[in-house]
């Protein structure tokens, strides 16, 4: 499009409003697609819970944590487990 010198700054604040709306959009995508919580691991699991791998390894071989392979690793998400055993996390 072309325009004339009077109507250039409307033109530019009218580009300039699309972009903070695409922003907005954006920052509202990223925010629905980012992860809520951090993955961690048996050893990390065991520290936050206060028990031992063995203990978490055993609760994961009995299915009463939800889990995640990773290869040979097993994660976790401290949300989904502190919901599955049913505690509160300790300080």
């Amino acid at each position: 499009m072309e325009y004339t010198m009077e109507e250039m700054p409307l033109a530019i604040g009218m580009i300039f409003s699309e972009l903070r709306e695409v922003k907005k959009e954006l920052e509202y995508l990223k925010t629905q697609r980012a992860p809520t919580h951090k993955l961690l691991s048996t050893k990390e699991i065991a520290r936050e819970l206060g028990v031992s791998q063995w203990k978490v390894r055993a609760m994961t071989a009995e299915k009463t944590i939800p889990h995640k392979r990773a290869g040979a690793k097993y994660l976790y998400s401290l949300n989904e487990v502190l919901k599955s055993i049913n505690v509160s996390k300790r300080k």
